[in-house]
């Protein structure tokens, strides 16, 4: 699922992103990134897999 849809339903589901999108590093290709809390406050990194452009 493309990561604007998944920021799509945090929304709809009243789920705060703490940050991003993001690019970032991922360990073999550039990922961009949200974060979330999960119910426990645990950090969650949400992401997907960029062209690097």
């Amino acid at each position: 699922m493309p990561l604007d849809e998944v920021m799509e339903r945090l929304r709809a589901a009243g789920v705060a992103i703490i940050e991003g999108p993001v690019p970032k590093t991922g360990a073999a290709y550039p990922i961009r990134s949200v974060y979330v809390r999960d119910p426990d406050l645990n950090l969650v990194e949400l992401s997907e897999r960029t062209d690097g452009g």
